[in-house]
């Protein structure tokens, strides 16, 4: 997917940057680079996201947190970045 083609979308902050350019929040041209210059071998097929806010912290431990392990653990990636924004 072209950077161009990315969208954000959050009721709670001022999306002008990075719907300008999305590697503000998520860095995806940075991580491009590393894999054309060797820096690292590749990128999993897909990103996690998910929108801050979150009043529940139950539900955060009981229910987000185990789905988004299990989505890591199948793509079995070697390093995880994490982007607070």
């Amino acid at each position: 997917m072209a950077t161009a083609d990315l969208r954000i979308s959050h009721f709670a902050y001022d999306k002008t940057d990075a719907r300008t350019d999305p590697n503000v929040v998520f860095p995806i041209d940075a991580l491009r680079r590393l894999v054309a210059d060797d820096e690292v071998g590749s990128l999993t097929s897909h990103a996690l996201t998910f929108m801050g806010g979150i009043y529940s912290q139950r539900r955060l431990r009981e229910e987000l947190i185990p789905a988004l392990t299990d989505e890591l653990e199948a793509m079995e990636p070697d390093v995880v970045l994490l982007v607070p924004v």
